[in-house]
C-alpha cells in the first residue's frame, strides 16, 4: 500500500529507496508539495505524500525535513493516527529512540491495539537495550584501561 496507510506488515518494511528512484519520486512530489504550498489551502494529503516519501530517504536531512512536515500536520490534525507512526519511524532511522517511543506512546494511547505501532515499540526497546549494553561495555572497557594504568604506573615507580 502507498501512503496515508500504515498497514505494512513489518514496521521497519519501508525499504530506503536506491538513489536514483528516490531522487525522480522526490523530485515528483517536491514539485507537487511546492505547488500545493503555493496555494490559499494546501493539500494535507499532498503534504503527506511528500513527508512520507521523504522518510525513505537514507539522508538524514531530508528525514528530518520530512518529520517538520508531519509534526505541522499532525498539528493540523491531520490523519493523526499515521503521522504519529511515520513521525515515530522517521525518529527511529534517524537515532532518535526517545523521541520515537514518544510517538509510539502517543499512539498507542489513543490506538492500544495499534499492531504496527506494537511492533514498532518492540523493535525501538531492542534498539535501547542494545544500545545500554554497548554503552556498559565500554564503560567497563574504560575502567579496565583506567586500572591497567595505574598498575603499569605503580610498576615503573617501583623500577626505577
Amino acid at each position: 500500500r502507498g501512503p496515508g496507510t500504515t498497514h505494512h506488515k513489518n514496521p521497519m518494511s519501508m525499504a530506503v529507496q536506491s538513489s536514483a528512484n528516490l531522487l525522480a519520486s522526490l523530485q515528483t512530489f517536491e514539485d507537487e508539495f511546492l505547488k500545493e504550498s503555493a496555494k490559499q489551502t494546501p493539500s494535507p494529503q499532498v503534504k503527506f505524500d511528500y513527508a512520507w516519501r521523504l522518510l525513505r530517504s537514507s539522508n538524514e536531512h531530508l528525514i528530518k525535513k520530512g518529520l517538520l512536515i508531519l509534526q505541522g500536520l499532525l498539528e493540523d490534525g491531520f490523519c493523526d493516527q499515521d503521522c504519529l507512526y511515520y513521525m515515530a519511524l522517521g525518529h527511529y532511522r534517524i537515532g532518535d529512540t526517545k523521541r520515537a517511543q514518544q510517538c509510539v506512546d502517543s499512539l498507542l494511547g489513543t490506538h492500544p491495539n495499534h499492531r504496527l505501532a506494537l511492533s514498532l515499540s518492540d523493535v525501538i526497546a531492542d534498539r535501547v537495550e542494545t544500545e545500554q549494553r554497548v554503552g556498559a561495555s565500554a564503560v567497563v572497557a574504560v575502567a579496565v584501561a583506567a586500572v591497567a594504568m595505574v598498575a603499569i604506573a605503580k610498576a615503573v615507580r617501583r623500577a626505577g
